[in-house]
């Protein structure tokens, strides 16, 4: 996913409530999320790792983010649409929306 927003919540409470949405879905051994200053970073981690780095664009109500790098393991690239299909599953958890 190249942009979503949240909408109603911080990034902070994003990510908090992304890594419990993890932990329903059992991907928290693989995927983990961090937020630093206005970057929040996705890393899928097993046979390599792969790094989808977002910027943070605060909004009216809740944020945006867009993605600003990615660095995929040669490993992950076959897998790349069912990464991206649990991603998509784990945000639309917490209630964020695809923004193109």
């Amino acid at each position: 996913m190249h942009a979503f927003h949240v909408p109603d919540i911080s990034a902070d409470a994003f990510v908090e409530r992304a890594r419990q949405a993890l932990r329903e879905l059992q991907l928290d051994d693989l995927v983990t999320i961090t937020l630093d200053g206005r970057a929040l970073e996705v890393r899928f981690s097993r046979l390599g790792t792969t790094v989808l780095r977002y910027g943070v664009i605060p909004a009216e109500l809740g944020f945006e983010a867009r993605l600003e790098h990615s660095k995929v393991a040669r490993l992950h690239a076959a897998f790349r649409h069912r990464f991206e299909e649990s991603f998509d599953e784990v945000i639309a958890r917490v209630g964020a929306t695809a923004v193109s």
